[in-house]
């Protein structure tokens, strides 16, 4: 399974910033789950979200594309202002979400489509192309995730990791600039996480931005260039991933990653 070519026109890592977030807060029914997050993500950089489950990470990571809407925010993604205040200012969701691809933990593919429909049906439907273009497309994606000989299997034919390899497939057949990863691996096994965790480090190569939430601490370590750790709500310690992987300076941060 190779990804030899770049699958987007992800830009390297420049410097300049993918997506800014500041003061971002978020409440279910009066209850915080985001408190002032303040967070920026560089332009082909891998930037880990990690931390106990109830966190704030996938609120977080929902909020970046507007899946979750802030209660309060000052938001700019790939250079246009998304969110203000606690207004959202950009109206046109399916022009982002066209730009932010974002991969789940349960896959959610259409479970009446084969790999290869699931892939093809969004480019006809949203990204306004050919079902010619959209085939060659599903064709390429689905040999370049390893998968070309499983194309017309449904959805329940198929194991976890190739459910998600197929779901990382129709997200990158938008040609998004960021890809957003919620708990990709979790609810897969052994084997099925090697190989999902295979195309994201060969998706990180290309220079595609992303941001991720995990537990996968070799992930992080081998592949993230910023590791962000939440705590009820708020940014307890971020840096360098290796860095704060090898000597956390917060308690928090060292409990969680001894446990």
């Amino acid at each position: 399974m190779t990804l030899d070519q770049p699958l987007t026109s992800a830009p390297a890592n420049t410097g300049k910033t993918a997506i800014s977030v500041r003061g971002l807060e978020k409440s279910y029914h009066g209850r915080p789950v985001l408190k002032g997050i303040d967070l920026d993500v560089r332009a082909g950089s891998i930037v880990t979200l990690m931390g106990k489950s109830g966190g704030g990470k996938s609120t977080l990571l929902r909020c970046l594309n507007l899946l979750e809407v802030p209660d309060t925010a000052d938001m700019t993604v790939l250079g246009e202002q998304v969110f203000f205040s606690s207004r959202q200012v950009l109206h046109d969701l399916p022009a982002l979400r066209r730009k932010i691809g974002m991969v789940f933990q349960k896959f959610l593919l259409f479970p009446h489509l084969t790999a290869f429909e699931n892939i093809t049906y969004p480019q006809t439907k949203v990204g306004g192309r050919s079902q010619a273009e959209a085939e060659e497309r599903a064709v390429q994606l689905l040999d370049r995730v390893g998968l070309r000989h499983r194309g017309l299997a449904y959805p329940d034919q198929m194991s976890g990791g190739e459910q998600q390899r197929v779901a990382i497939a129709r997200a990158l057949a938008m040609n998004p600039q960021v890809l957003l990863f919620d708990e990709p691996t979790s609810a897969l096994d052994p084997e099925s996480t090697k190989d999902v965790l295979a195309v994201m480090k060969e998706l990180a190569e290309t220079g595609m931005t992303m941001v991720v939430v995990t537990h996968e601490v070799g992930f992080a370590r081998d592949v993230s260039d910023w590791l962000v750790f939440m705590d009820q709500g708020l940014i307890a310690e971020q840096g360098d991933a290796r860095q704060v992987l090898e000597s956390p300076k917060n308690e928090r941060t060292r409990a969680f990653l001894a446990a």
